[in-house]
């Protein structure tokens, strides 16, 4: 979802959670907390069903909190990544390093935009939550290297790229 910004740069623009990526974020955590289920009643563990019970709508709301509050601004100057308890700020004076690349990691392959500054700050969007298209939308806005959805980049040959850019654990 793309609108601009209100009282700002009429070339800013704000980006959001994509519902249609959070209902395929949504069906694989459903999956597994399904699973977890089954296997509290086939174990007989009333205790961990009733904590499941508890725990599924404070999650919920959780994920409501930040699909509200979760927003990414570009503007000509900076890249803004708001969540509800942080913020973290790219300024984009040429000095940036950035990348958006389709990552294989085996068990799926996950589109990420990646943007370090020269203040060494960095902003990592997933396409878990942002569509493919915003993504490429923010990458352009942001002037980084976009590499095609088509050749996906293991973790070895994104280090190899753009070494420190995305975190070890992504891939």
């Amino acid at each position: 979802m793309t609108t601009p910004v209100p009282h700002t740069d009429p070339t800013s623009v704000v980006h959001r959670p994509s519902p249609r990526q959070l209902l395929v974020v949504a069906k694989t955590r459903f999956v597994l907390f399904a699973i977890v289920i089954g296997l509290a009643v086939l174990r007989g563990n009333w205790t961990a069903l009733v904590i499941l019970a508890v725990l599924a709508p404070i999650l919920a709301v959780g994920l409501v909190w930040y699909v509200r509050g979760t927003t990414v601004t570009v503007s000509g100057t900076q890249l803004t990544y708001r969540r509800p308890w942080s913020t973290r700020t790219v300024s984009l004076d040429g000095r940036q390093r950035g990348l958006l690349c389709v990552v294989d990691q085996r068990v799926q392959r996950l589109g990420v935009l990646a943007v370090r500054g020269a203040d060494d700050t960095r902003i990592v969007l997933t396409e878990g939550y942002f569509d493919f298209p915003a993504l490429a939308d923010v990458a352009g806005r942001c002037g980084v290297q976009i590499v095609s959805p088509d050749q996906p980049l293991t973790g070895k040959q994104i280090r190899a790229v753009a070494p420190r850019l995305i975190p070890r654990w992504m891939a």
